[in-house]
């Protein structure tokens, strides 16, 4: 018993030294953003967010030149922390000043019962978290590649397991996880991005709403069924929720304050969320379309859309690029598995048939308008038709759906 409170105490306590040197090592990036107002939560989210991609991308290059030692990464950790000293001095200030506020302030029985229930929440997901890793694709790749790469001391191509060659950006933070002490910290590092994405929906919620509306969606996001079965196991697919929502929050942060550098800021975070998992790309291409709106309300001229458009397309091209330039060292195919008619790398028409019949199981037709407005009703009860759990989406939602008709601020 004492042992395994031992070992707990030792994964919350490695958690909670990379989420701070993340935040740190981000803060330091974001203060090239000169002119960005920030508030501490917004600006602990966004720095969060580019720390743990700086982290990813460390133990990426870490494992490509034959470096995945746990010796290697703690030195790493070492020089983060002496290089954001300035930082960690900052964030203790801050912290110290906020608890001594604590209590002060009126919380009414709406806030505090959304309160609670975020509590529970969190506490009944925690008890899957802290058990050993059981979900399938867990065991398949996610937790298995970096097992390999440990093993090896560097990435490798893992014949067989077309899985490993997608982007792996989640999985480097596990390698860390598992590199530093076990599984369990790198179910704690997904369990993290939940956690950041409901205080980026509580912040994001609060500047356009309010207190209370913040609140709530907060509660909705960490009670849907789907979110809390994922957040339980070591998947990507919370790491990409958060960074797709981050590339949104930015894109209405430059809506609003016209300043490009929100742009600069998305562009990062759609290039984090296509090195997480290839569907990332789909929110960049949405901000794309949503800078072309802009710009032609606004009645911006097209070198005007264009410079827009590239602020944004820079820093996702580089970030996914790493991934490009592996799948082509292993495989021939900078996007395998996909194109691979154009690419003979030994995927075959067969493989991929299976692999795409696979992928089109999930989900319904889309025959008439009526399939697209049924879309609630059915993600809540045929949630095995959409490839998740019996309820994927929850009864909540899709009850609160006919309330959208008494908002009035939008």
């Amino acid at each position: 018993m004492i042992e395994l409170i031992g070992e707990r105490i030792c994964e919350f306590g490695l958690l909670f030294i990379i989420v701070l040197l993340s935040f740190c090592l981000g803060k330091k990036v974001l203060r090239c953003f000169k002119k960005l107002n920030w508030n501490f939560l917004q600006e602990f989210v966004f720095g969060t967010a580019v720390g743990f991609g700086i982290f990813s991308y460390l133990v990426f290059f870490l494992g490509m030149s034959g470096l995945l030692y746990g010796w290697v990464v703690w030195l790493v950790l070492f020089f983060a922390a002496l290089f954001c000293l300035k930082e960690i001095r900052e964030v203790i200030i801050v912290c110290r000043d906020r608890i001594k506020t604590l209590g002060t302030g009126q919380t009414g029985i709406f806030e505090a019962g959304l309160a609670l229930v975020m509590v529970v929440a969190g506490i009944l997901i925690m008890f899957g978290v802290l058990a050993p890793p059981s979900l399938y694709d867990s065991l398949v790749y996610h937790l298995a590649a970096p097992d390999i790469y440990i093993s090896n001391h560097r990435i490798i191509n893992i014949p067989f397991n077309f899985f490993t060659n997608f982007p792996a950006a989640g999985e480097m933070l596990y390698t860390l996880g598992m590199l530093l002490y076990n599984d369990i910290l790198a179910k704690l590092l997904n369990f993290g991005f939940l956690i950041l994405t409901v205080l980026a929906v509580y912040n994001f919620t609060r500047r356009y709403f309010n207190h209370k509306t913040a609140l709530l969606g907060s509660a909705f996001y960490i009670t849907v069924p789907t979110i809390m079965l994922l957040a339980t196991g070591a998947y990507v697919d919370l790491i990409l929720t958060f960074f797709c929502f981050m590339v949104f929050y930015s894109f209405m942060l430059w809506v609003d304050e016209n300043n490009n550098k929100w742009l600069v800021l998305a562009g990062l975070f759609s290039g984090l969320a296509i090195g997480t998992k290839y569907t990332g790309v789909i929110v960049f291409f949405i901000m794309v379309l949503g800078i072309v709106i802009k710009s032609v309300i606004d009645k911006d001229k097209w070198n005007e859309i264009l410079k827009n458009i590239g602020l944004a397309f820079m820093p996702f091209i580089i970030l996914f690029s790493p991934w490009l330039v592996k799948n082509w060292i292993f495989t021939g195919n900078p996007i395998f598995p996909f194109i691979f008619r154009i690419y003979n790398s030994g995927w075959g028409p067969l493989n991929a048939s299976n692999y795409i019949t696979h992928i089109q199981g999930h989900g319904m037709p889309v025959k008439s308008l009526w399939d697209i407005l049924a879309l609630p009703w059915m993600l809540t009860t045929r949630g095995f038709s959409f490839g998740g759990s019996f309820d994927i989406w929850g009864p909540i939602i899709f009850l609160s759906i006919p309330w959208l008709i008494f908002i009035r601020k939008i």
